[in-house]
């Protein structure tokens, strides 16, 4: 068990400048979102690269 999310985490140079990063309270998640591919949103989550599209992280806010 690593001691920090932050080791998993390999952002793809077309992220860019417009990835940013999300620290959830609730535990170790770290997520990143980038908002160039359409919606679409690309999250590492303890290690697991996600792709996903959907508008729920707009709810959130």
């Amino acid at each position: 068990m690593l001691s920090s999310p932050k080791q998993f985490i390999y952002v793809p140079p077309n992220f860019g400048p417009q990835a940013f990063f999300v620290r959830f309270a609730a535990g170790p998640f770290v997520i990143i979102i980038s908002v160039t591919a359409k919606n679409c949103y690309f999250a590492v989550i303890c290690g697991f690269i996600v792709c996903f599209c959907s508008d729920f992280i707009k709810d959130m806010k």
